[in-house]
């Protein structure tokens, strides 16, 4: 799986070489991630996930590492920026039509 999403980020990267810098960072932040978990899972087995926070009375956050983050990060900030300039719709051929 994670081959496979490089493959596709790395695909979007070629598409976005024309996109805005709002576009690239974020698929560039979720290509290292991913790079840095198959590199842990190539090394080791596994992926290494050090970082553990552990809130208020029992909540405990799952534990993830900075790869991990990178791809959230990134995931979350690619879909706004791919929203906010226009590319789905561009994608997509068509706009959400509103009844008046």
């Amino acid at each position: 799986i994670t081959i496979a999403s490089l493959i596709i980020i790395l695909l979007l990267l070629r598409h976005l070489s024309s996109a805005t810098t709002l576009s690239i960072i974020p698929a560039s932040l979720i290509f290292g991630g991913a790079m840095g978990n198959l590199i842990d899972r190539l090394r080791l087995g596994y992926v290494i996930d050090f970082i553990d926070v552990r809130l208020w009375g029992n909540f405990h956050w799952p534990a993830f590492n900075f790869a991990d983050a990178a791809i959230v990060i990134g995931t979350f900030t690619l879909f706004y920026s791919l929203h906010q300039t226009g590319l789905f719709r561009k994608v997509y051929g068509h706009t959400h039509k509103t009844k008046n």
